[in-house]
């Protein structure tokens, strides 16, 4: 039987999970720049946004500091990716169907080679296109990304270093060499 191989990718079963916790850990993140400016906020406020979505709270907290953020579109599609793996249902599909994938941003992210795909006329399921070693680093480099635009915004860095710890395991670039 055919293996699948590719310079710049491979299977990770981890993938999901990481994708799922490095996103959680950005909303508690916000979250904690919320209570760090319990002090010009009110109880009200605080509440609101701590009830938006992640995407709302992103860009509310960003217009704290007096000027609007501007969300980056990576973070959008991580999001729904991040949902789409947390509220997980299964869906039919035809299996001679060249279209593998479910949504607009599922395409989107295999536009960007972040998903484990084949060539010909054989695929995998969405399942197993999740499982990607690409996709989990590029998930916890958006959230880096979003952060460091955020810290920025507000002239704070409360914490934002930890999203870097992705910065040491091996860029997808990178990878041929394994």
């Amino acid at each position: 039987q055919k293996v699948w191989r590719q310079g710049d990718n491979h299977s990770s079963d981890f993938a999901p999970g990481v994708t799922v916790m490095v996103v959680t850990a950005f909303d508690a993140w916000l979250n904690e720049i919320i209570g760090f400016r319990a002090h010009v906020l009110s109880e009200d406020q605080i509440a609101e946004l701590m009830d938006m979505g992640t995407i709302d709270k992103y860009r509310k907290i960003g217009k704290l500091s007096g000027k609007s953020i501007v969300v980056p579109s990576d973070l959008s599609v991580l999001i729904e990716l991040r949902n789409e793996i947390v509220h997980y249902l299964p869906y039919s599909q035809g299996i001679t169907s060249v279209a593998t994938v479910p949504d607009r941003w599922v395409a989107e992210l295999e536009k960007k080679h972040l998903l484990i795909t084949t060539q010909g006329e054989f695929d995998f399921h969405i399942t197993q296109k999740l499982c990607s070693y690409a996709l989990g680093y590029w998930a916890c480099q958006t959230v880096h990304t979003a952060a460091q635009a955020l810290s920025t915004s507000l002239a704070q860095n409360h914490m934002m270093g930890n999203f870097a710890f992705f910065q040491r395991a091996v860029a997808p670039a990178n990878l041929g060499v394994y």
